[in-house]
C-alpha cells in the first residue's frame, strides 16, 4: 500500500486530467475509481482498511489484488503525462524531468525500428543534458550516437567528436562513482547505530585526503555532491564544528556560483552548517541559515518540519523564549492542517509542548491577550514514561527532568524520587563515560539534588566541580534534533535551582506552585 499511495500522491499533486490512465473511464469503474480516489484523500490506512471498503472483508482477494495491479499500472503510465515545465519546478528539475522522459521515448522508438526518429530526438535531448550535466543520460545517449554515426553511417567527423564528449564525462562519472562509494561506505556504519568509532574517523580522514586533489580535476556537480559531503562529513565525526562550517562554505561556493542552481543541493549544506553554528553558540548565524533553509522548501513539506524542530532548538539554545513561543504557534497550526505529515517528529514535538507549557507557568512566556493557552495534559506527561534508547538519550533525559519539575509544582515528593532512580537506572544503563560525558555530568548533578536535601546553597556546592566539567565540554553533534539538548544543560541547570527556590517559597507558604 505504501508503494502506491506514493504513486497516487504524485499524480494527485500535479493533477493530471483526462488522460487515459487515470482519466478516461476511470470514474466508470467504480471500484477502481474508490480506491484511486480513497489513496489520494488519504481515507485507507492499509491494503486490509481499503479492501474492507471495496468488498466487505479483511481478506485480501482476487478482486482486490487486480484492481490494486490495474491502478499501479496506470499512476505508473501517468506519470509519463505529468506536466514537466510546472512553474513550481525550477530549470534544473524541468530538464531532469524532460531528459528522461524523452529517454524512455527514444528507447522505445528504436525498438520498434523508428531509428532516425530516436536519432533526432537523442541528439535534441543530448544538448540538455550537456548544458545541465546529467551525464546518466548523456552517456547513453552518446552510446547510440557513437554506434549510428560510426558503424552505420561511417561519419568519421562525428564519431570522433561524440567519442570526445563521451571520454570527458566517463572520466567525470569515474570521480563521482569514487565519491559516491565513499560516501555510501561512511554511512552505511550509522544506519544501525549513531555510535562514531576510531577507525570510521581514520576512514574518513583517508577519503578526504584522496578526495580534496580531485576538487581542482572535476566540476561536474554529482562528483562535487558527494566529495564534499564526504569532507563535511569528516569533520562533522569529530565533532570538529569549526571544520564542519569551513567544509561547508566551500561546497556552499561551489554550488551557489552554478549557472543552474540546485536548491536540494545548496540545502543540504546550509543545513549541515546550522546545526554546527547553533553548537557553537553562534546564534545569530545559525538564525540567519535555518531562516534561509526555509525559503529553500515547501511550508508543511518533511523537510520544512525537519528545519523546524532545528530552528526551534536553536530559538531555545539562544534564550529567545517568547519568539520560540510564536514560532512553535505556527508549526503547531501547519501540523494540524498537513495531516499527512503530523507523525513527523511527533515525539519531539510532545516534548516542546512540555516546555512550553513548563515555559507558561514559571512566567518565561506571555500568552497574547486574543490567544488562548495551548492545551497540554501534565499529568498524562508526568505519568508517561521515556521508550528508553541510546539513540534519542537527548530527549530521554529531558522528558525524566521535566517530569520532575512539573513534580516539584505538584508537592509530590515521592514520585520525585522515583523518577530520579530512573534517571539513575538510565544512566547506568545506556550512557557511556567517553560517548555522552555531558549528559552523565548532568544527570550526576541531579541526582545529588535528594542528597542535598532540595536546598540549593547545598546543591551548588556539591555539584561545583561536576558543573565546572559540563562546561569545559562542548555540546555534542547530533543529526537529529531528538539526539540533541532541546535545552542546553547549562541552562535547564539554572531551570532546576530556580525551581528549587520556587519550592522553597511554596513551602513556606504552605500552597501549591502551580
Amino acid at each position: 500500500m505504501k508503494y502506491l499511495k506514493d504513486l497516487i500522491s504524485i499524480v494527485g499533486k500535479n493533477k493530471v486530467k483526462n488522460i487515459e490512465i487515470i482519466g478516461n473511464e476511470l470514474s466508470k469503474d467504480q471500484k477502481l475509481y474508490k480506491l484511486y480516489d480513497g489513496i489520494l484523500q488519504q481515507k485507507f490506512s492499509s491494503d486490509t482498511h481499503a479492501c474492507k471498503e471495496l468488498y466487505g472483508t479483511n481478506d485480501l482477494n482476487k478482486g482486490y489484488r487486480n484492481i490494486k495491479s490495474r491502478l499501479e499500472k496506470r499512476a505508473i503510465n501517468t506519470l509519463f503525462f505529468i506536466d514537466q515545465n510546472a512553474s513550481s519546478y525550477t530549470d534544473l528539475q524541468k530538464a531532469n524531468l524532460s531528459c528522461y522522459k524523452n529517454l524512455a521515448a527514444i528507447k522505445i522508438m528504436a525498438e520498434h525500428g523508428a531509428r532516425k526518429a530516436s536519432i533526432k530526438l537523442s541528439e535534441k535531448t543530448l544538448k540538455i543534458a550537456l548544458k545541465f550535466e546529467i551525464h546518466d543520460i548523456a552517456i547513453n545517449l552518446l552510446k547510440d550516437l557513437r554506434t549510428y554515426y560510426g558503424t552505420l553511417l561511417g561519419d568519421q567527423k562525428r564519431l570522433k567528436r561524440y567519442n570526445h564528449i563521451f571520454k570527458h564525462l566517463k572520466e567525470d562519472r569515474d570521480y563521482e562513482e569514487q565519491a559516491r562509494e565513499m560516501y555510501d561506505n561512511l554511512a552505511s556504519n550509522f544506519v544501525q547505530s549513531k555510535t562514531i568509532k576510531p577507525f570510521h574517523i581514520k576512514i574518513a580522514k583517508t577519503y578526504a585526503k584522496e578526495l580534496e586533489p580531485l576538487l581542482e580535476k572535476s566540476t561536474y556537480r554529482q562528483f562535487r555532491l558527494f566529495a564534499h559531503t564526504v569532507l563535511v562529513l569528516r569533520f562533522q565525526m569529530e565533532n570538529d564544528h569549526i571544520g564542519t562550517i569551513k567544509a561547508c562554505n566551500q561546497a556552499l561556493h561551489f554550488f551557489q556560483n552554478q549557472p543552474h542552481q540546485s536548491k536540494t543541493q545548496i540545502f543540504n549544506f546550509i543545513f549541515k552548517r546550522l546545526s554546527s553554528y547553533t553548537q557553537i553558540k553562534e546564534y545569530e548565524a545559525a538564525d540567519l541559515d535555518a531562516k534561509y533553509c526555509l525559503t529553500l522548501v515547501s511550508e508543511g513539506s518533511v523537510n520544512w518540519f525537519i528545519v523546524s524542530q532545528f530552528y526551534i532548538l536553536l530559538l531555545f539554545h539562544s534564550k529567545k523564549i517568547q519568539e520560540a513561543f510564536s514560532f512553535y504557534r505556527k508549526v503547531r497550526f501547519i501540523r494540524k492542517k498537513k495531516k499527512s505529515n503530523l507523525e513527523i517528529g511527533k515525539e519531539f514535538w510532545n516534548i516542546i509542548e512540555a516546555f512550553i507549557d513548563y515555559f507558561i507557568r514559571i512566567g518565561e512566556i506571555e500568552i497574547p491577550i486574543n490567544k488562548r493557552k495551548p492545551r497540554f495534559d501534565s499529568r498524562s506527561f508526568v505519568k508517561s514514561l521515556p521508550a528508553f534508547s541510546r539513540d534519542k538519550r537527548g530527549m530521554n533525559i529531558m522528558i525524566l527532568v521535566l517530569q520532575i519539575l512539573f513534580l516539584f509544582g505538584e508537592k509530590k515528593e515521592d514520585e520525585v524520587n522515583e523518577r530520579m532512580e530512573a534517571l539513575r537506572n538510565y544512566t547506568s544503563r545506556y550512557l557511556r563515560k567517553n560517548d555522552d560525558f555531558r549528559s552523565n555530568c548532568f544527570i550526576k548533578m541531579f541526582l545529588k539534588i535528594p542528597e542535598s536535601n532540595y536546598n540549593r546553597i547545598a546543591l551548588e556546592r556539591n555539584t561545583k566541580d561536576l558543573f565546572k566539567k559540563l562546561k569545559t565540554k562542548p555540546l555534542e553533534v547530533a543529526s537529529k534534533p531528538i539526539e540533541m539538548e532541546i535545552i542546553p544543560f547549562e541552562m535547564l541547570w539554572k531551570m532546576v535551582l530556580e525551581s528549587l527556590d520556587r519550592k522553597l517559597m511554596r513551602d513556606r507558604k504552605g500552597a501549591r506552585l502551580f
